[in-house]
């Protein structure tokens, strides 16, 4: 299956070439093993992932690694973001931020076409963590341009609740048996976002550090920097 990943800044790419495709980049995260928060209830989740409980123990996972607490599913937040994914997927699920912080991206273009699952954006936000230096002094300034966005959203120690959303749309792909394949769009949104300065970073990357090893040594990537919405 040709697979298209793009997060934040078209971070991933396979591209299609006489039925062929070049893959320039991909994620190969080890899957976290699953931990007991998934607590919800699913008429209530505000979502359309069909692996709400993936994505929290993912979440909660990682989160752990770095010794900071687990999150809560918000069903107004997971709403809010699949409103957001909804509006995204119209637009062949463009990579764009809503004017809110907290807010994390993940596209993917598939052929065939792609399922509800949002596991795996998780993975590959959390794969920016090669990326970033825990012992800058100014971890702020350093490691934002190096794309550790949503990394640092993810793991970001004051935050307590989050929810995400799902869209999709078929993609005209006239080489391909039926002539379509299709595009997804995941949106997680986080509160609160992460704080854009260098004491916030400090405070928060003190934790980071405690299990940096623990956490490269079960993680093998391949990627470029991406961005996430920081808190207003």
């Amino acid at each position: 299956m040709a697979t298209m990943l793009r997060a934040c800044t078209s971070v991933f790419l396979i591209s299609f070439i006489q039925g062929t495709c070049n893959v320039l980049a991909s994620v190969q995260a080890a899957p976290p093993n699953p931990l007991p928060y998934a607590v919800y209830n699913d008429s209530m989740n505000g979502s359309s992932c069909s692996d709400i409980s993936g994505v929290i123990n993912a979440t909660n996972t990682y989160r752990a690694w770095h010794q900071s607490p687990p999150l809560a599913w918000d069903p107004s937040l997971a709403a809010d973001a699949q409103a957001y994914a909804d509006e995204l997927a119209a637009k062949q699920c463009e990579l764009e931020h809503a004017a809110v912080g907290g807010e994390c991206l993940y596209s993917v273009v598939t052929y065939p076409k792609p399922d509800w699952s949002c596991r795996r954006a998780v993975d590959a936000w959390y794969s920016e963590m090669k990326l970033y230096d825990f012992t800058a002094g100014n971890p702020y300034d350093y490691n934002i341009p190096r794309g550790t966005g949503h990394f640092v959203q993810l793991v970001w120690r004051s935050s307590a609740v989050f929810g995400c959303g799902v869209g999709k749309a078929d993609v005209p792909m006239s080489r391909m048996p039926g002539g379509y394949g299709g595009c997804k769009i995941v949106v997680c949104r986080y509160r609160t976002g992460f704080k854009a300065n260098n004491l916030e970073f400090q405070e928060n990357a003190v934790v980071l550090f405690v299990t940096r090893r623990k956490a490269h040594a079960r993680l093998h990537v391949q990627r470029r920097p991406t961005y996430c919405n920081h808190a207003y």
